[in-house]
């Protein structure tokens, strides 16, 4: 993060607004915050955090009470800040709650906390957050990667705090370093690679479990005792093989001679049939010819049946 430009009103010891071109330093990376004991070099730094996140950089120094008591009420306490991260540039504009001069009448009535961010792009400016406090301070945490108390620790360390950081306890450093160095980009890797393990490790429990429970029903305790086993038990499986092979053949074989001998019955069914319905044909032949003789005599009967009828004609006349 590199500020360009500060500006409080009614800030701390500030009555009136006060604006720190920090461009005016030029490309120095360094430079000095000088001044006697209450002169407010503290309250520069106060200013950038409180612009960043609604805080101080001292728990000591609540956001409510950084209000200059020597400020008229119709001044409100403001600061904002302007800055560039990662080639791109922000400002973030933050009211505190406050007490402040009605519009219309006298006393006093209380103005709620406000921010607003902007990305500056040229010219242009583009609104990130409208009004919401909690909405500003969740999109700069995503912009820098800190949180207050880390940007504390690490980005703002006034009256030689620095101590904090190296005195911090160990997970407290490992949360700061982390964000620092982006290191959950490596803790991902980790849970994925220890996600992973446990996979194969399951994978394996199972695996064993089966093998275990080949080696139960083989009776062996061992994978070299299954393997002699196996090995004893060869020329008895090809030996099995060759006898099965055989059967196979026998099988094949004694399969066909019962299709012929199915299909010989099926023939031999069909025989008898017909011999059966050749005797009814043989019983029923003299019944037949009877019928034929019978039927032959009526058709010679038809045929004189003319002449007898006008032979009858003539002797009853």
């Amino acid at each position: 993060m590199r500020p360009i430009k500060l500006s409080m009103t009614a800030f701390g010891p500030f009555v009136d607004t006060q604006t720190i071109d920090f461009e005016a330093l030029g490309e120095k990376p360094l430079f000095l915050i000088n001044g006697a004991t209450g002169s407010g070099k503290t309250t520069i730094l106060d200013g950038i955090c409180f612009a960043l996140y609604g805080q101080t950089t001292g728990k000591e120094r609540e956001a409510g009470q950084m209000r200059c008591d020597y400020a008229d009420d119709k001044k409100l306490t403001a600061v904002e800040f302007e800055f560039e991260l990662a080639d791109t540039c922000y400002r973030i504009k933050r009211i505190p709650e406050q007490q402040r001069a009605k519009a219309k009448g006298e006393g006093t009535t209380r103005q709620a906390a406000e921010a607003q961010l902007y990305r500056l792009d040229g010219d242009d400016e583009i609104l990130l957050v409208a009004r919401k406090v909690s909405d500003a301070t969740k999109e700069i945490e995503n912009l820098t990667g800190l949180q207050v108390d880390q940007f504390r620790q690490v980005m703002v360390l006034p009256q030689g705090q620095f101590r904090r950081l190296l005195m911090a306890d160990s997970k407290d450093r490992e949360s700061i370093f982390s964000q620092l160095f982006e290191t959950h980009i490596y803790k991902r890797i980790e849970d994925k690679l220890k996600a992973q393990a446990k996979k194969v490790y399951i994978e394996v429990a199972k695996l064993r479990d089966n093998q275990q429970g080949v080696l139960d029903s083989a009776g062996v305790e061992s994978v070299d005792q299954l393997m002699q086993m196996i090995n004893t038990l060869k020329p008895e499986c090809k030996q099995a093989a060759q006898q099965a092979e055989a059967h196979d053949k026998q099988y094949v074989a004694l399969l066909k001679g019962f299709e012929k001998a199915t299909a010989l019955a099926t023939e031999f069914d069909q025989l008898q049939k017909q011999q059966h319905q050749l005797e009814l044909l043989e019983q029923q032949k003299e019944a037949i010819q009877g019928n034929k003789d019978q039927l032959s005599k009526a058709e010679l009967a038809l045929k004189i049946s003319p002449c007898y009828n006008d032979l009858t004609r003539l002797r009853t006349s």
